[in-house]
């Protein structure tokens, strides 16, 4: 039996017996499940922002009601080929290693890798975050203007013997 599509107006083939049913029960007949999807999303009043946080309610009630379940569930389907998925990973990181090379060794990479870094290391210094990226500018200048002989000799270790070091040492180990 032909039959119109209720989203593209598209004539096709249906069972009679899908056409009995859909004319009971008042509903509308598509060609394709793509058009059916079509049409379920363009019947649907809500923004974006809404379905997301109905989508995300419903997430945190079934996680309350059946969490345990979907975790062990989750945590079967991880260890049933866990072995397999890691020597897969195992293979393709050896297999890319030499790209990632090629790739850690271009001056862009390193550029950004050093400003990360930075970034990484003063954020362990919370409020006093700014200060340590000036003292350690500071430091980098004195270090570029000074040779490390230049900054032991300032620190007095070439004018002490080395039983002198020692001596000085056992003395701030014993005072701690």
């Amino acid at each position: 039996m032909k039959v119109s599509c209720a989203q593209c107006s598209v004539a096709y083939d249906c069972k009679t017996g899908a056409y009995n049913r859909a004319m009971k029960a008042g509903a509308n007949l598509y060609c394709s499940r793509t058009c059916a999807g079509l049409a379920r999303r363009a019947k649907n009043p809500l923004s974006e922002e809404e379905r997301k946080a109905k989508k995300a309610k419903y997430d945190l009630e079934r996680r309350a009601i059946h969490g345990d379940r979907i975790r062990k569930h989750k945590m079967d389907a991880y260890y049933a080929n866990h072995e397999e998925a890691l020597a897969k990973a195992k293979i393709y990181r050896k297999k890319r290693m030499p790209k990632h090379v090629e790739y850690c060794r271009q001056e862009s990479y390193k550029a950004k890798k050093k400003a990360y870094d930075a970034d990484r290391r003063f954020k362990a210094f919370g409020p006093f975050e700014e200060v340590a990226r000036i003292l350690d500018q500071v430091e980098k200048e004195i270090s570029s203007q000074a040779s490390r002989y230049d900054i032991y000799k300032a620190k007095g270790y070439f004018t002490r013997s080395a039983i002198q070091r020692r001596r000085e040492l056992w003395q701030l180990i014993k005072r701690n």
